[in-house]
């Protein structure tokens, strides 16, 4: 990504000591108006300053949060493990690392939040390790009958407030397809229900592209939703490319956020005996904007790293 033009700085330093209002997002000029670049609250984690963030620091700092920090940290920044040279987040997440209700589970949220009306692309690049072998890998894999929910679900982002009760809209998650785990969302009123399937989890680097609409009041059901898989536009469960009449907000908030996780089932080892050790996934340069073209620098290139 190209650093933020000189020029661009001044004139939106000259709107604010002119009185202007508020510095427009950079976004609106083709680049992310957040983007991965920042972080705080995790050891070892480097902090990019000024140009790199695209945008005001405060709005892009990700928040992470694992329920038993370690020593080491379960969520932290490490050099990608496929050799790209990127720093990445690692989420090794053991069974023992366990939330409220007892689910292991990481997260990083983004300190972006997103309200009624919005129309928003969210780039999510992942490295989900799909065997023991693969570079980077923890000593357990996801299980073959992996899900949004039930005893063996496993979701690797979502949209949610931190620490909001209701059940989050939308969920980045996996099932069993022809025989193999594949990539797939569920969503919205059609909670419970995949709403695009995708291709098999492999031991590679992949994007996906969110283009959501966001409906105009909680409770209502006018957002719409596109999805990119690495750059291809995708047909979803309604035989289209695009899918509405879908809400993103939980019931009674009119904002939420976006969380990348690694978050998996609380009876899945103590009943069923899988998933018991850690498993460790990789996120990439997450970006929100305004355009596809605004967060599609952000597009992984597999096998060679986000």
């Amino acid at each position: 990504m190209s650093k933020t033009k000189p020029w661009l700085a001044t004139a939106a330093l000259l709107l604010v000591l002119l009185g202007g209002g508020a510095v427009v997002s950079c976004g609106a000029g083709g680049r992310p108006d957040h983007w991965f670049g920042i972080y705080s609250g995790s050891p070892g984690c480097p902090t990019l300053g000024g140009s790199t963030t695209y945008g005001n620091p405060q709005n892009t700092l990700w928040q992470f949060n694992s329920w038993n920090r370690g020593p080491p940290p379960h969520v932290r920044c490490v050099t990608d493990p496929l050799g790209s040279g990127a720093i990445v987040q690692a989420f090794s997440i053991p069974d023992s690392d366990r939330i409220g209700n007892g689910s292991p589970r990481g997260d990083s949220f983004a300190n972006y939040p997103f309200a009624s009306g919005m129309d928003r692309y969210i780039s999510i690049p992942m490295y989900t390790p799909a065997s023991r072998d693969a570079p980077g890998a923890g000593n357990v894999v996801l299980p073959s009958n992996c899900g949004s929910s039930g005893p063996t679900f496993f979701l690797f982002s979502q949209l949610e407030w931190p620490g909001e009760e209701p059940s989050p809209a939308l969920r980045v998650t996996c099932t069993n397809s022809g025989g193999a785990v594949r990539w797939a969302i569920d969503c919205c009123n059609k909670a419970g229900e995949v709403i695009w399937t995708g291709p098999p989890i492999d031991n590679a680097w992949h994007d996906l592209i969110l283009h959501l609409h966001f409906e105009s009041g909680s409770g209502r059901s006018n957002g719409w939703l596109q999805v990119w898989h690495d750059g291809v536009l995708q047909t979803l469960r309604n035989g289209q490319t695009t899918m509405g009449e879908l809400h993103f907000l939980p019931a009674g908030y009119n904002y939420t956020a976006l969380a990348l996780d690694s978050y998996r089932s609380n009876v899945g080892c103590s009943v069923y005996r899988f998933m018991c050790g850690t498993y460790t996934l990789y996120h990439g340069a997450a970006a929100i904007g305004p355009t596809y073209a605004s967060v599609a620098r952000t597009i992984s290139d597999p096998p060679h790293g986000p």
